[in-house]
């Protein structure tokens, strides 16, 4: 049942949109850790096709539509925390001389 096209993951899709706590994360274990999510993914997804299969045609078209707009929800969320990342850094770029300013102080 596996899909051969989908077991093959490139990481560096992926490295670009990590927190920046993950850049900490050696190569291999990005990976499992994308594997291990891929996987608990796959296995909820199973369960929530068994649920929707048990729904009326009205209320899984209302589920379909809800997934819809969760999926646009999840793009604009993914935009946000793009921005705020990029905005933390310019950021922190300008706090250093400050915090360079007070360990000398300190």
């Amino acid at each position: 049942m596996s899909n051969p096209a989908k077991d093959n993951f490139d990481m560096s899709d992926v490295d670009s949109s990590l927190p920046a706590a993950a850049a900490a994360l050696s190569a291999e274990d990005r990976a499992g850790l994308v594997n291990a999510l891929k996987d608990k993914l796959q296995n909820l997804a199973g369960q929530h096709t068994d649920v929707l299969e048990t729904l009326s045609p009205i209320v899984r078209k209302r589920v379909e539509v809800l997934r819809e707009i969760q999926s646009q929800h999840d793009e604009l969320e993914a935009k946000f925390f793009e921005e705020r990342a990029a905005l933390e850094a310019k950021y922190q770029k300008l706090y250093e001389p400050l915090y360079t300013k007070v360990r000398a102080f300190v």
